[in-house]
């Protein structure tokens, strides 16, 4: 459905879909750096 609507590869690259969320969260770990993390308030 994101494909014929234009959202996938147009806004979302084809290459960041996953078959499952776990496989989406195993992405993001390895991927997105989160200072906010590590900061301390």
């Amino acid at each position: 459905m994101l494909e014929r609507i234009d959202i996938i590869p147009d806004l979302i690259p084809k290459d960041q879909t996953f078959n499952s969320f776990k496989d989406c969260l195993v992405w993001i770990k390895e991927n997105v750096k989160n200072d906010s993390l590590n900061s301390e308030n």
